[in-house]
Parts: structure tokens; sequence; C-alpha cells
């Protein structure tokens, strides 16, 4: 779940990110909750976009105490024109593989 402000350009948009990641990590077996914040930006036409994004996040580990890491995303963004819906997928740091869909307000 997350938040996302994005300053519309007319070839690169840019965007400021936040929001909270629920996982579980497989390697260690724990839980993971993570808030993070990140900035990016969208280029492309028309639907099409490449967006990348950097920032921090907290880390939280089941039994552990919070972790400040890198938090990075790359992929791709379909905006859909005719209406509001957003699709995007792609790779990240430490989300591995990610996969949204979304409403623009």
């Amino acid at each position: 779940m997350h938040y996302e402000l994005l300053e519309e350009r007319r070839h690169v948009h840019t965007f400021i990110q936040s929001g909270l990641s629920l996982g579980y990590d497989l390697w260690n077996e724990k839980f993971i909750t993570t808030p993070f914040a990140r900035l990016g930006f969208l280029a492309g036409a028309n639907s099409h976009y490449f967006e990348a994004s950097a920032g921090a996040g907290l880390y939280i580990w089941s039994g552990d105490g919070p972790e400040l890491l890198p938090s990075a995303t790359v992929g791709y963004r379909n905006l859909n024109l005719d209406g509001r819906s957003i699709v995007r997928f792609g790779i990240g740091f430490p989300d591995l593989l990610y996969f949204g869909y979304g409403w623009r307000l």
C-alpha cells in the first residue's frame, strides 16, 4: 500500500512516493514490515512509461530491531489515459519483484 504525488510534465514526470510494505523473508524465515519513502521519475509517452525510484526504508524484522536500508525500484508503468487506472511492475530492493494496480484521483 502506498501513496504517490506525481508532478506531470511534458516528457519526464517526477514523483514522491511513500508507503508501507508487508512481507515474509523466505531466506531468514522472518516477517518484514517496511515503511518507505522514495523519489522517482517516469519517462515515456502516451500511456507507457519507464519508472525508476530511490530512497530509504525502515526495515523491521520480526524478533529484531529496525534497520535503515536503501530502497529502489526499476520497472514499467501503464497510465490509462481514458480512465484513471495504473498498472505497474518491475524489480526492486528489497521487494525483488513487484506488481501494483491502483487509481489516480
